[in-house]
């Protein structure tokens, strides 16, 4: 019996798009966001899945593989309104409830 998995990928430049398309060549079904718009037609192309948010996003896929350029942007993706772990503007979101802990505990060590 064989499972299938769905895999998302915040942030489509250069290096998120290569991880999509090698993600699409594997068969596993595929999810993107990015700030630009235009990246949809791209990731579409190619058999992938549109979120408007990394919050629509989390909640589409087993997996979300996070590919942006700082801090300051990763910060935004997980725990900004619709944010994967911000609630999509209120209550938790579809990543591990401990993770902003387990994030804050991190950057204290």
């Amino acid at each position: 019996m064989s499972e299938t998995i769905s895999a998302g990928v915040i942030g489509l430049g250069s290096m998120g798009m290569g991880v999509a398309r090698s993600l699409r060549r594997a068969g596993i079904e595929t999810w993107g966001c990015d700030v630009v718009d235009t990246r949809r037609s791209e990731l579409e192309e190619i058999g992938g899945h549109w979120a408007t948010s990394p919050w629509e996003l989390g909640k589409n896929v087993d997996v979300a593989i996070v590919l942006v350029v700082n801090a300051e942007q990763t910060r935004g993706v997980l725990f900004a309104d619709a944010g994967a772990a911000g609630g999509g503007g209120g209550g938790p979101g579809p990543l591990d409830p401990a993770l902003p802990q387990l994030l804050q505990q991190m950057t204290q060590a």
